[in-house]
């Protein structure tokens, strides 16, 4: 039957490897380094926090038995009899048993090889009654059997063993214990052979944490020294109160709703600090503002909570809706993203009870009183009735222009999105550049292995190399969790160049370093890279090909092939149709093999066991370890093979293979590849640095639509462009309900279907503003900076409901709608520039120092809000007033 290879693999986090471990010897061979492996697997394996460890990189061992044929037709024997002779004694067989009276005796026969010497000394029985053993006519030794992937640590052989936590196991538990068990078992290892530790998830995790960790404590400091500042001294405690208690509150129904403690529930509690921070902040402000009406204190408070209560609750519900998409959103990225809309809306839920509920009890407690002395609230007050009122007292006499010169500004703030691009996740900050090294397909994996030890030579002497791994005929262990293992591939090599430390910035010019050197490498092509965030996805640019006609979709795709090839920003384009290896075709005579005495099925069973051996027996030596015994002739050329097999038919005729059997070079088939049950051709491509994934995809569509599709061929684009799309499909529908969600709550609050027009007409314009973020720091729009733009739509909806809140309060005091909009504005201007204010400096920490896959986010953030409010500030106003049907 055809050697057929299937891979399966789950892409899922919780089936990544948290540490990578290597035994390498030069002076010790496999057999050792594999039974010293297993104890190590067996000792990880006892640890009730791992899951599940495994062995890479051992060759199969066997007892090898290599035939001189020359020798073994000199004596008149075939390579049956040889085969024969071991397999009688090489297979442990038994008799049954005997019984005693009073015991029962088992009875073995022939026994079992113990020793290469007894297999050496095993008899051929002949004809002539020659004595004629095994090592007459062979070699008998060990031998790794017909390698598909070598593991090597700076290109000395290798061992790797890894593990997989179990679910629900902390990281760092794991370690503790699995450390413990590794120094025991170093101990008693031979000094031969070396043990490192190549990769340890749990340094990452720890640093990654506590580089969150650091982030949201620097930002807390900051919102807690601004608000200290801007009011009172016990109001500044009871907003502060807010944070502990509402992240404390989350974290209680995270960990009860089975959400993992990770950097995306960790980015969660950052987002959530400024927007928590608001609904504590407007409780209090209005609190003290109601100290000004001379009436009992608890009666003030109660009348505050009254006037804002329902305008926060609505508000922190439209920002839960706003994350609802995220929370539904049906793919590998919504399940890689879930719990930072999770925690988010936990984090809110738990705010609005606190400020609504647990800081008025404390105010009323500590018997607040007006502030006296001088902070920034009064200066910002002072500034909003003598700068801020008169500007908008001229910009609401003539709103229509307001609203034009908003939507203008919006309009060129849309303007530079192409410009900023669209992208899923960045890189990893990983300390870790693979570099993968293709030779032609034909190449065997000995071959592979001195091109690949040739390129590790060059690459180890890079600045900040610590070590290379070498992998030869398949990828690397998985060690990262959206990592595609590949295996069994003899012309394909990947190292692991691990740097002593990560700079990002270093990490792209040794990447470019490499890349330019390697461009052109005459022995094979060389791809580089880092590993990159987000879920499981095709390479960058992809494109599948279908069609039954297989002659035609191999054309068809080599015209895709060489169209990337030539495209302007592609690196490293792939081709399935292109790895064909030249075949050795062995041609039977049916009628001269009968003729001879033979089956056309016995002849093609010699030639089995000639190429690939024929295993006769096993071999067990003290470890109770056993060992398949393979026999095979020693010429490695085919060609002699059939001038000197000879087969003996039932007549006792020896006839020479060759008379019957010829062999040709012939060029092979294409792989033959399904995708979801139809025929498929998948072309693929990376990206140079500086270049837009979207755009490469564009063309190469453009490309693709000039082509003639006929006889039903089709092609589907992959790749980070179906990612976006898988990641965003049926976001639309979930974004209309959300939509839809927030809408109904507002008709609910303002009992109008006008005014809540007015906030949905604002909410477009105002978060236009985070696209110049983005585009000023060099950023591409991400699925966090989607993200970043949902946390900012909350806080423009909450900033907004309250503002016409107030509006619509003056209107019923008796103001005319210009007046009262002034009034609502003025008093909504302190609270709208603090609330803006604690929400950037609680996200300043993770922007700045929080890396790549956060900054995005981050730079939506801080850029949108600066430019939403001031959209709220006079925007709103006059969207208000255009809108509004009273005089």
């Amino acid at each position: 039957p055809p050697n057929l290879n299937f891979n399966f693999f789950k892409g899922a986090p919780t089936t990544v490897n948290v540490m990578q471990i290597a035994l390498s010897s030069k002076n010790v061979g496999y057999k050792t380094l594999e039974r010293e492996a297993k104890k190590l697997q067996k000792r990880l394996e006892a640890i009730e926090l791992v899951n599940r460890a495994e062995i890479w990189g051992i060759p199969e061992q066997v007892v090898q038995v290599s035939v001189d044929m020359n020798k073994l037709a000199a004596l008149g024997l075939t390579l049956e009899q040889l085969q024969q002779a071991i397999a009688a004694r090489g297979n442990e067989r038994t008799a049954g048993y005997l019984e005693s009276s009073q015991q029962r005796y088992s009875v073995q026969l022939s026994g079992k090889f113990e020793s290469l010497s007894q297999i050496k000394q095993t008899q051929i029985p002949n004809s002539m009654f020659k004595d004629i053993r095994v090592n007459d006519v062979a070699s008998v030794f060990f031998y790794d059997h017909k390698p598909n992937y070598l593991a090597y640590l700076n290109e000395t052989p290798s061992v790797f063993v890894t593990f997989q936590q179990a679910i629900g196991a902390n990281i760092f538990s794991v370690k503790q214990q699995v450390q413990q068990e590794v120094e025991r078992f170093e101990k008693g290892l031979s000094s031969n052979i070396k043990m490192s530790t190549l990769f340890d998830q749990s340094k990452s995790v720890d640093v990654r944490v506590n580089g969150f960790l650091e982030n949201l404590w620097f930002g807390l400091a900051l919102i807690l020294i601004s608000l200290f500042l801007f009011i009172g001294i016990k109001e500044a405690i009871a907003v502060s109160l807010a944070i502990p208690l509402s992240v404390s509150a989350a974290l209680f129904f995270v960990d009860l709703m089975g959400i993992a403690f990770h950097q995306m529930t960790i980015a969660g509690l950052i987002i959530s600090l400024g927007l928590l921070v608001d609904n504590a902040l407007v409780v209090v402000e209005a609190c003290v503002r109601k100290l000004e009406e001379k009436k009992p204190l608890a009666e003030n408070i109660a009348n505050a909570i009254k006037e804002v209560g329902w305008p926060i609750t609505s508000g922190t519900l439209t920002t839960l809706l706003a994350f609802l998409p995220l929370l539904l959103l049906q793919s590998d990225t919504g399940d890689f993203m879930r719990a930072l809309p999770a925690s988010v809306s936990l984090v809110l839920l738990a705010s609005l009870f606190t400020a609504l509920f647990i800081i008025p009890t404390l105010l009323i407690n500590w018997k607040i009183k007006p502030i006296e002395r001088v902070n920034l609230q009064s200066l910002m007050e002072k500034a909003s009735d003598k700068l801020y009122r008169p500007i908008l007292t001229r910009s609401v006499r003539w709103p229509v222009i307001s609203i034009v010169l908003g939507i203008v500004i919006a309009g060129y703030f849309i303007s530079l999105f192409p410009q900023v691009g669209v992208s899923l996740f960045p890189k990893a900050e990983k300390n870790i550049i693979v570099v993968n090294l293709e030779n032609p397909t034909n190449s065997s994996i000995e071959h592979t292995k001195k091109a690949a030890f040739k390129l590790a030579q060059e690459l180890q002497d890079l600045p900040s190399v610590e070590y290379v791994i070498e992998n030869i005929g398949g990828s690397n262990p998985r060690i990262y969790y959206n990592q595609i293992n590949r295996m069994g591939e003899s012309n394909f090599a990947q190292l692991m160049l691990f740097l002593d430390s990560y700079d990002s910035k270093n990490i792209e010019a040794l990447i470019k370093n490499i890349r330019d050197k390697y461009q052109n490498y005459p022995h094979g092509k060389v791809n580089v890279y880092e590993f990159q965030q987000g879920p499981l996805t095709d390479r960058p640019i992809t494109v599948r090909l279908f069609s039954e006609d297989i002659d035609a979709l191999d054309k068809k795709s080599m015209e895709v092939y060489r169209y990337l090839q030539q495209l302007e920003g592609t690196n490293d384009v792939q081709n399935m149709s292109s790895q064909v290896a030249p075949e050795i075709r062995i041609e039977f005579d049916e009628y001269k093999v009968i003729a001879a005495g033979f089956t056309l099925q016995q002849v093609e069973q010699k030639l089995v066991s000639l190429v690939n051996g024929a295993a006769v027996g096993a071999f067990y030596d003290k470890y109770g370890e056993n060992f398949r015994i393979i026999v095979q002739p020693s010429e490695a050329d085919l060609e002699a093979l059939l001038q000197k097999t000879k087969f003996v038919n039932n007549l006792g005729v020896s006839v020479p293979l060759s008379q019957f059997a010829s062999l040709s070079m012939t060029a092979g088939s294409a792989p033959f590849y399904h995708y979801q049950k139809q025929r498929m051709m998948k072309i693929s491509a990376d990206y140079l640095p500086g270049y837009n994934v979207q755009s490469l995809t564009k063309s190469m569509v453009e490309f693709l639509d000039q082509q003639d599709w006929q006889d039903g061929a089709f092609y589907v684009v992959g790749g980070e462009e179906a990612a976006r799309q898988d990641s965003f499909g049926g976001l639309s529908q979930i974004m209309l309900i959300a939509f839809g969600g927030i809408f109904t709550i507002l008709v609910i609050q303002f009992k109008s279907f006008i005014q809540p027009i007015i906030i949905f007409s604002i909410m477009p314009i105002s978060i236009t503003g985070a696209i110049v973020g983005l585009y000023l720091t060099g950023n591409s729009f991400s699925m966090l900076a989607f993200i970043g733009m949902i946390s900012l739509l909350g806080i423009v909806v909450n900033d907004s409901i309250i503002m016409v809140d107030s509006f619509n309060r003056y209107l019923l005091d008796g103001l005319d709608k210009r007046h009262a909009m002034l009034e609502a504005a003025t008093k909504r201007f302190t609270p709208i520039i603090f609330t803006s204010l604690t929400t950037i400096l609680g996200l300043l920490p993770l922007t700045l120092y929080g890396g790549p896959l956060w900054e995005p986010m981050g730079w939506v953030i801080i850029s949108g809000l600066c430019f939403s409010t001031l959209t709220c500030l006079f925007f709103v106003p006059s969207v208000a007033l255009l809108l509004s049907f009273r005089k």
